[in-house]
């Protein structure tokens, strides 16, 4: 940046800088290879997720909202995601961390 900088002059050079969120179907696929869910786990909770869906929108709705939502064979795969979300087991902690990196520690 500063070679930019003092080769053209600061009133010609600009930093830019994005900001984005993490696709649902990648998050779930690195939080499982973190927690060492076996990666056949990790695609079919995956697979799960609805095309151009974020968890965090999933989640945060009622059953009526998922219902005007999505279609009838993606809401069967939401609700599904949602049970496995409500067990104690490794893929359940799978699909709440994604959900929720914050909860780590």
């Amino acid at each position: 940046m500063d070679y930019v900088i003092e080769k053209y002059g600061s009133n010609q050079v600009a930093q830019i800088i994005t900001y984005g969120t993490m696709a649902a179907k990648s998050s779930i696929r690195d939080t499982a290879r973190v927690l060492d869910l076996p990666l056949f786990d990790a695609d079919r909770i995956a697979k799960l997720i609805p095309t151009m869906s974020k968890l965090g929108k999933i989640f945060g709705l009622s059953e009526k909202e998922l219902a005007s939502k999505f279609r009838a064979e993606d809401l069967e795969k939401v609700n599904e995601l949602l049970n496995i979300s409500e067990g104690d087991d490794l893929q359940a902690e799978t699909v709440n961390l994604a959900v929720n990196p914050g909860r780590i520690g």
